[in-house]
């Protein structure tokens, strides 16, 4: 139940971040993940990656989203704010349309303000 709970989730969000991208001649949707692959939060937040990962799989395998394949960007953000503000800096300049993440508040206030400048969501 969970599980289709998030699939869910995630389609919605990326189906909202399809509608609002101004890149409509591509066949591919880039959606960042910002989670802690290194340092003291990647044990809590790790599992992220793998739930995005799983979630634009299923999404894919299920003709992606407006007829659009996903590709999910992973950023370490280090378990730190600045390594989240540093993550979203090279989201924004890969050209995501979206992002999942971060886990903890700290580092979602650090990354909030790059994306919000960037009209990201």
């Amino acid at each position: 139940m969970r599980k289709n709970f998030f699939i869910s989730f995630i389609f919605l969000l990326l189906l909202i971040c399809a509608a609002a991208s101004d890149s409509y001649s591509d066949d591919t949707i880039k959606i960042g993940a910002i989670f802690s692959k290194t340092g003291s939060a990647a044990v809590v937040t790790s599992p992220g990656f793998e739930a995005a990962r799983f979630a634009v799989d299923e999404i894919n395998r299920n003709g992606g989203v407006l007829g659009k394949k996903i590709i999910l960007m992973e950023y370490d953000n280090k378990s730190t704010s600045l390594g989240s503000k540093s993550a979203a800096i090279q989201a924004v300049n890969d050209g995501v349309t979206g992002v999942i993440g971060c886990a903890f508040s700290s580092h979602s206030l650090a990354a909030a303000k790059v994306f919000q400048d960037a009209k990201i969501s």
